[in-house]
């Protein structure tokens, strides 16, 4: 964190030093010499930063998926299965999006199909076993929000990844993880289970 705080004063600095040089167009009169000096020092001020960023989001990224497998096996622990499955369903999305991590160099990247297709089959699996427990102990339940909601979110992100590997397009992965984000969503908000204790 402190890389990308250090990374982004960097730049910011480093555009507002150059800010005069556009404002006044100067670069009219010395044919862009002046830019020639400024674009690549803004390129590599922007590269740090995102590189900053990206090993920041890596790490919480493990963060995130270690406690992730801690909630799974509390849940097994204590038999409920409604969380067990709910979050092994979002261990599985966790990783379908960390397999894009570097959007620009993976999603034309078929390399990567078989290994989604593989997480794509097991969240599925997992969210069938949720709803089937769901659906015998709480038939009756409103299934727009909660855990209903986190299942109808994953089962939208499997279609977007299908729409995905097929299209190759960013509109699709935008998709894709837009309805990873509404799921998270779902699962903050989620009252119909409780997340087990530490």
């Amino acid at each position: 964190v402190t890389e990308s705080l250090k990374a982004g004063e960097k730049l910011l600095t480093d555009e507002k030093t150059s800010l005069p040089y556009f404002r006044q167009q100067i670069y009219r009169r010395d044919g862009l010499s002046g830019g020639r000096k400024v674009f690549p020092v803004l390129k590599a001020d922007y590269e740090n930063l995102i590189a900053a960023m990206n090993r920041v989001g890596h790490q919480l990224m493990a963060l995130q998926k270690q406690e992730t497998e801690r909630r799974m096996t509390a849940y097994q622990a204590q038999k409920n299965l409604i969380g067990y499955y709910t979050e092994k369903s979002l261990l599985h999305a966790h990783e379908l999006v960390t397999l894009f991590d570097d959007p620009e160099n993976s999603i034309p990247n078929p390399e990567n199909d078989l290994r989604g297709d593989e997480l794509v089959v097991q969240m599925e699996n997992a969210l069938k076993a949720q709803r089937k427990i769901l659906d015998d102990l709480y038939p009756l339940r409103d299934t727009s929000s909660g855990v209903d909601g986190i299942a109808s979110s994953l089962t939208g992100m499997a279609g977007s990844y299908r729409h995905l590997k097929k299209n190759r397009t960013a509109r699709s992965f935008n998709l894709m993880m837009k309805r990873y984000s509404d799921a998270i969503t779902h699962y903050n908000r989620s009252i119909k289970f409780n997340r087990p204790l530490p």
